[in-house]
């Protein structure tokens, strides 16, 4: 039998404080500000912290997970190299002809479209995976994972309560200066972006809800029955918000999360049909994005955009356009009819093999299937806590099958929060186990 692991330090309140600071970040114009800077050096500092502490081995899904991260950013970094044309020509023969059908070849060039955007993409990679690494030593401490989570719960509650204020007064309070076609929801310029967010933290509160209420019934202390009040608030926001949201994508997410949530659960198969059709009752049958179901004009446009990135794909197949530059290259390519400007594939995958080749595509869909696995993991190791942690940390991920909501700052940090307090419990029940043996 091993030695027990050493117990984890308290981490210092101000790191503790930056990175739950940064689960309000959607509350500022859905996080798009000119405080990037900021935000990396206060992942720098909450990330010194985790050396002095005692010693958090990572699982080995978390180090092949660092490792696919170095990759990624190896890989977008490729497009920023200024290469000669002959070897343009090579690694991307279609999009090198439409250069020079353009007018707009050169004899050394970088293969990103756009590398302003594609050098600030590879310090958004840097800082998401500084802060989920961060996270998942903080977040070993369960006061620390408990804060954490709260604080992702009451920043996504009061977007929520933003968007419901909206709905019921019937225009919106923020978001003021939008073209007619925005669909803005509370600081989100996009209510399907919103919606994930919502989507994230509606499993953490709920498992909040429950666990106050227990302490709520066997305590008598008055702070016993604020926090329950606070958290059952928090969740009836949030049920709010996805009802009135209208996004079918995040209607389908949660479906996606819940049935996989459920699958890798160890519950009986009639409470698992019983939770699922709750769900759906719940959260989709009475919402606004099951009132669009027969809306196929949005469909249709994103199908014909998928065709046109496909081509774009099929021209540039090794090193794709530059991380990032999807709406710089994509003009020559549009064939949807519609006089709009379009910045992203509506499909994360699919984008990723057009900015970054097969090799990117590949490594995004290699580090979505060891979450996956790790999410499921926690799922059959723990209770109900633990199951609400791996539904949110697959709700965003589930929502970026048709959408991007990764590109969005305010519900990238979020999910970054998330994912990192996901390998804590998984790399924590990991160690507790290797112990045990």
């Amino acid at each position: 039998m091993n030695a027990p692991a050493a117990p984890a330090a308290e981490p210092p309140r101000t790191a503790l404080l930056a990175l739950a600071g940064l689960a309000f970040v959607p509350l500022l114009r859905a996080g798009f500000v000119p405080y990037l800077g900021m935000s990396v050096a206060l992942a720098c500092f909450a990330a010194r912290w985790p050396a002095a502490s005692a010693p958090f081995p990572p699982s080995p899904a978390t180090r092949r997970l660092a490792q696919l991260a170095a990759v990624a950013l190896a890989i977008a970094a490729l497009g920023l190299l200024p290469l000669p044309a002959l070897l343009h020509e090579w690694l991307a023969p279609g999009a090198t002809a439409l250069d020079r059908e353009l007018g707009g070849a050169a004899r050394f060039a970088p293969s990103s479209r756009d590398p302003a955007a594609t050098r600030l993409a590879l310090l958004a990679l840097a800082v998401g995976a500084t802060l989920v690494a961060s996270v998942r030593s903080i977040a070993r401490v369960p006061r620390a994972r408990a804060r954490l989570t709260a604080a992702l719960v009451a920043g996504a509650a009061l977007v929520a309560l933003l968007g419901v204020s909206e709905a019921l007064l019937g225009a919106p309070l923020l978001q003021r200066s939008l073209p007619p076609h925005a669909r803005p929801f509370g600081p989100f310029a996009n209510r399907n972006h919103a919606g994930a967010l919502l989507l994230l933290a509606l499993p953490l509160a709920l498992a909040g809800a429950r666990r106050a209420a227990a302490a709520a019934r066997l305590g008598t202390l008055c702070t016993d029955r604020l926090a329950r009040l606070a958290w059952t608030t928090a969740a009836t926001l949030l049920v709010l918000g996805l009802l009135l949201n209208g996004s079918r994508g995040v209607a389908l997410a949660a479906l996606l999360a819940t049935a996989f949530t459920l699958a890798a659960s160890r519950l009986a198969l009639r409470p698992k049909l019983l939770l699922g059709g709750a769900v759906a009752l719940l959260l989709v049958v009475p919402s606004a994005a099951f009132e669009r179901r027969g809306d196929a004009t949005t469909i249709g446009e994103r199908l014909t955009l998928a065709g046109d990135a496909l081509r774009m794909a099929k021209d540039a197949p090794l090193l794709g356009i530059g991380l990032n530059a999807f709406g710089a290259a994509y003009p020559p390519y549009q064939t949807v009819e519609r006089d709009l400007r379009f910045r992203h594939v509506e499909c994360e995958p699919l984008e990723l093999l057009v900015e970054g080749g097969l090799p990117l595509a590949l490594a995004g869909l290699a580090a979505a299937a060891l979450l996956l696995r790790a999410a499921a993991r926690v799922v059959r190791r723990g209770g109900a806590e633990e199951a609400a942690l791996a539904a949110a940390a697959l709700a965003v991920p589930f929502h970026a099958l048709c959408d991007f909501p990764l590109r969005v700052p305010g519900v990238a940090l979020p999910f970054a929060l998330a994912v990192g307090l996901l390998l804590a419990v998984h790399d924590d029940g990991a160690v507790a186990a290797e112990t045990a043996r």
